[in-house]
């Protein structure tokens, strides 16, 4: 889309925000080290405050979709084309902002396609070509829904059960 003019922040420097959430958890709560419930909740922060601000992000390129990604909210942590239109259209959007919607969500990393093979493709891992990605869904069987993975960074924000 031509209105995407920057790489999504945000998921790059993911790693260093991750390993200071835990961190801060373990010294807010005096623990010498950190231990699996830090992790855990060092986690479930690094999760909120990634998908906040992804989601500012989208707003500011796509105004009449504000808090799209909580539509993911309790989602299965894949989900088809379809099922992922449905979610959005509850956001009260035309089915003609559909398509660069869903491209934002690719471009923001917040899903990935699913290959014929089963395997996730996220943005990150194709130099951020959006093109990359759709022609991943693309060579999908056209008797078969496109499926769709909710990036993992997201699950604990979004309430995604992972069992």
């Amino acid at each position: 889309s031509s209105r995407i003019t920057r790489r999504p922040v945000a998921i790059e420097i993911g790693d260093r925000h991750l390993v200071r959430a835990c961190q801060s958890n373990a010294i807010t709560l005096g623990h010498a080290t950190m231990s699996e419930s830090d992790l855990k909740q060092g986690i479930a922060s690094y999760s909120t405050e990634l998908a906040t601000n992804i989601d500012f992000e989208i707003r500011d390129v796509f105004a009449t979709a504000p808090d799209v990604i909580y539509t993911l909210l309790g989602c299965e942590t894949r989900v088809s084309l379809s099922q992922l239109r449905k979610l959005l259209l509850t956001k009260e959007l035309s089915e003609d902002e559909l398509p660069s919607l869903i491209e934002l969500l690719l471009y923001y990393g917040v899903v990935g396609p699913v290959d014929a093979k089963g395997k996730v493709h996220f943005i990150y891992e194709h130099q951020y070509e959006v093109r990359k990605l759709a022609a991943i869904n693309s060579n999908v069987s056209a008797d078969v829904d496109p499926m769709f993975e909710i990036n993992p960074a997201f699950w604990s924000a979004l309430d995604i059960d992972t069992l």
